[in-house]
């Protein structure tokens, strides 16, 4: 819808606004204003418009294929996000396990200590 407005704009412009240039014989926008016959304004017009059309497909597929990879490295970001947030997981409950285990071996050394204080007395 908007590459429409543009197209529609810019020929627009080049047909109310000064021609300083007369028509080319490269591609791109002519100046369809020095044209007296209609049907060479018509032909002219129509080779300005599949020029924008031309310009605005190749840009829609450069967008498309740039979102594309976007789309791909925003997925292969997400994965490792996950990767990550599982590891941390992971992480956490070996933290857990570690922690319930000193907790034990101090018990075990301060029953071991005690054990050994009545033994000296």
């Amino acid at each position: 819808m908007r590459g429409n407005i543009a197209v529609v704009a810019l020929i627009i412009f080049f047909m109310a606004g000064p021609a300083p240039a007369a028509a080319q014989d490269m591609p791109g926008i002519e100046a369809c204003t020095k044209e007296s016959a209609p049907d060479r304004r018509t032909g002219c017009l129509q080779s300005n418009i599949e020029y924008l059309v031309r310009i605005v497909s190749r840009h829609n597929l450069d967008a498309e294929q740039k979102f594309a990879t976007i789309g791909r490295e925003v997925a292969a970001l997400r994965e490792q996000l996950a990767a990550s947030s599982r590891e941390i997981a992971a992480m956490k409950e070996q933290l857990v396990a570690d922690r319930a285990e000193v907790a034990a071996l101090k018990g075990a050394l301060a029953a071991a200590h005690t054990r050994l204080d009545q033994l000296k007395k």
